[in-house]
């Protein structure tokens, strides 16, 4: 901006010493050049052409993360100050379980991914989806993700964890304890969890380049975590429209961006169901920059909604190949499922972010090799491919916005699935579900309602 001491351009210094009636001849078309030289320069500034008479503007390090700029004083008093922007690079699903130590040795694309996240000058979120703990007392009734706390000293550098997911909760409540111990210890910020529901809601805030960005979590039921919080139990906070009614306004008004991340929407689908779409919008008209999905383990497309962004599943940055035990209709069975293809690819959205704007920057793109660890790779090599996604998506909002509209709230209904009654969309995926999915929720649905026990090894449709 361009500034004085009252925050207004003034040229009242071209004319001190003037008074009515001198004899002093003032060519007004010097000072209009002046004029129009400098604002070029600044112009130039502005756009990044560093000139050699703007050299003396330097970054200066502040304590806190903040980065400031000294001021250029121009010919004719004029104050300069260039505001940084804030950058935030959000990456997907992130879980450790089935990893040792040993294969974090063993990937280049790895390393040079972790080089240059060191190197990252904004901050990085990611969606860490299990427990970190040594405790083997596990909810047998779901599909576990947990792992050894001391793996994050191998994991690139992340600044923020969204908790608020399906999976943080796999070991209980002393599982809960191990990973929020472990990830302060490590110097991480959290947010998601609580020990009742208003913590559960309660916002992380982080100030980058004077810049002040306010993050919230929330799960939807549909993820069936068993672990929502409740006035009087500590748990994840649900999806709910009374929750985006109180808690983004509230945030908005302490903050200068609201970033909302929901744990959502049906796996190993690469679209979003209706009421996803309506809530997304009503969190963007309540104030929020940018709606960040996670859960599905399959990339969605992204949206641009008004003023901000909707980045519907960011699909698994960091996943392997899930085996855990499993109560199922009274008997211990083993169950083993196997990434595909599409459940080995994710994007990174790098979001640049001024005092009043939000912009999407970059979408990276990741692909977890042999070891089940991302390295990243053009956007053009991922089989999922991203534009027809962000097409068919804005054509199908475009075509349904007076339906959209009408929506309030995530619409679910109970299924009998997994030995047990469970949430489920009752809206489907705005393109359907892809027929081999549509195969295992058939064959799921058929084992659960015949009550079949199973021993031995359970390849199947279950949900993570």
């Amino acid at each position: 901006m361009i500034c004085s001491a009252h925050g207004k351009v003034h040229i009242s210094s071209y004319l001190a010493g003037f008074q009515l009636g001198c004899a002093v001849t003032f060519e007004l078309s010097n000072l209009v050049d002046s004029l129009l030289v400098d604002l070029d320069r600044f112009r130039q500034i502005r756009e990044g052409v560093w000139q050699s008479e703007a050299a003396s503007i330097q970054g200066q390090q502040m304590a806190g993360g903040k980065q400031t700029l000294s001021r250029k004083t121009l010919n004719f008093g004029l104050a300069i100050e260039v505001q940084q922007p804030a950058k935030l690079l959000v990456l997907g699903d992130l879980s450790l379980h089935g990893f040792v130590q040993a294969n974090f040795g063993h990937s280049p694309g790895y390393t040079a991914l972790v080089q240059g996240l060191e190197a990252y000058d904004g901050i990085t979120l990611a969606n860490l989806e299990c427990a970190l703990t040594m405790s083997e007392n596990l909810n047998l009734e779901k599909i576990t993700l947990h792992a050894e706390p001391q793996l994050l000293h191998e994991l690139p550098r992340i600044d923020l964890f969204s908790l608020a997911n399906n999976h943080i909760s796999d070991a209980w409540e002393a599982g809960v304890r191990d990973t929020v111990n472990a990830l302060s210890q490590h110097g991480k910020a959290f947010f998601g969890y609580g020990s009742d529901i208003l913590e559960a809601r309660k916002p992380v805030q982080i100030e980058k380049n004077d810049i002040r960005l306010g993050f919230l979590g929330y799960s939807c039921l549909s993820t069936n975590g068993d672990n929502y919080a409740t006035p009087v139990r500590p748990g994840v906070c649900p999806v709910a429209a009374e929750c985006f009614q109180t808690d983004i306004p509230r945030l908005k008004k302490t903050v200068d961006h609201v970033i909302v991340v929901l744990h959502w929407g049906e796996e190993h689908v690469h679209y979003p169901t209706p009421d996803q779409i309506a809530m997304a919008h009503r969190a963007i008209d309540l104030g929020a920059s940018a709606i960040i999905g996670m859960h599905p383990h399959v990339i969605q497309g992204i949206e641009r909604y008004r003023n901000g962004f909707i980045c519907y599943s960011l699909g698994n940055f960091i996943f392997s190949d899930v085996e855990c035990d499993l109560t199922r209709e009274g008997n211990r069975v083993r169950f083993f499922q196997r990434l595909l293809r599409a459940n080995k690819e994710s994007i990174g959205v790098e979001f640049v972010i001024d005092k009043d704007r939000i912009s999407l920057d970059t979408i990276k793109a990741y692909r977890l090799d042999r070891h089940f660890l991302p390295a990243e790779v053009p956007l053009s090599r991922l089989h999922t491919n991203l534009s027809k996604l962000n097409t068919r998506l804005a054509v199908y909002v475009k075509q349904n916005s007076d339906y959209l509209a009408k929506i309030n709230g995530p619409q679910l209904t109970k299924r009998f699935s997994d030995g047990k009654y469970n949430n489920h969309y009752l809206l489907t995926p705005i393109h359907g579900y892809p027929a081999s999915l549509r195969a295992r929720i058939f064959l799921g649905r058929l084992l659960s309602n015949t009550k079949r026990a199973f021993k031995g090894t359970f390849s199947g449709t279950g949900r993570n």
